[in-house]
């Protein structure tokens, strides 16, 4: 992202290139977007928290954390899903102790009107069909994901 934005930055102060009232070239109309955007919104990340009470498999956690990621990604609306991609698509894997306070982290999630998903296996393999194993958070700015997710542990 800092190369997009130096080179923003670089386009937009060139003596004659940029003009508030004429739209700058479409090679750069996307990088000034997300320079606009970045310094506008901040970082931007997602957070998934997965369980640590189900006994999953190295493999199966991978998979359930990959679930729970694109599957909250497609709840955002797409100029904050545009954005989260500009960004590097941060993300972070934290542990979750139970059921329950994957709810009640989603529950948290929804007020604040925060993309998530909850994740349940089907079974197939190492759980219970329905077992609930992750939950995502975002994207959205790093300062409202943490206030739901931020006194978990890293993963």
């Amino acid at each position: 992202m800092t190369d997009s934005i130096d080179a923003s930055v670089k386009y937009v102060t060139q003596p004659g290139r940029y003009h508030p009232t004429r739209r700058p070239s479409s090679r750069f109309a996307s990088i000034a977007d997300a320079l606009a955007l970045a310094l506008e919104d901040g970082s931007m990340k997602q957070a998934i928290v997965a369980r640590t009470d189900v006994g999953m498999g190295q493999g199966k956690l991978a998979a359930q954390v990959a679930h729970a990621s694109l599957s909250a990604y497609e709840k955002a609306d797409s100029q904050l899903r545009d954005q989260w991609k500009r960004g590097g698509q941060k993300k972070v894997v934290l542990k979750g102790e139970s059921e329950r306070q994957l709810h009640e982290l989603a529950a948290i999630a929804d007020s604040d009107g925060i993309p998530n998903a909850v994740v349940r296996d089907a079974g197939h393999t190492q759980l219970e069909p329905g077992t609930v194993t992750a939950l995502a958070v975002g994207p959205a700015a790093d300062d409202r994901v943490d206030r739901v997710t931020g006194e978990l542990s890293l993963f």
